[in-house]
């Protein structure tokens, strides 16, 4: 089933780089238990692996994000990234160069 917008071509490109961000994801974990699994406990090692996973994840959300502007010809600006779904979210005190 074709999600709305994205040709099948968009949709296989996009599972296929969820797949490898899954596969790098661990790949991130495993190295961090490698490093440090025999100096920390298992607590601090679980909040420093889903920590570190989450930082990268945001980062490669972003950097997706980016590369669509680029991509469309498009340079990136703050007002496309407010617009954004998951921006709407955010309160409006929250976000950058907005007034309460």
């Amino acid at each position: 089933m074709l999600r709305a917008g994205k040709t099948q071509e968009q949709q296989i490109m996009t599972a296929g780089r969820r797949r490898a961000a899954g596969i790098y994801g661990a790949i991130i974990t495993a190295a961090i238990i490698a490093a440090v699994g025999g100096h920390l406990r298992t607590l601090t090692l679980a909040v420093s692996v889903l920590v570190t996973l989450v930082v990268y994840w945001v980062a490669e959300e972003y950097a997706e994000l980016l590369g669509e502007q680029v991509t469309g010809g498009h340079l990136p600006t703050w007002a496309w990234h407010l617009n954004r779904p998951w921006a709407r979210a955010v309160p409006r005190a929250g976000r950058p160069g907005t007034a309460a």
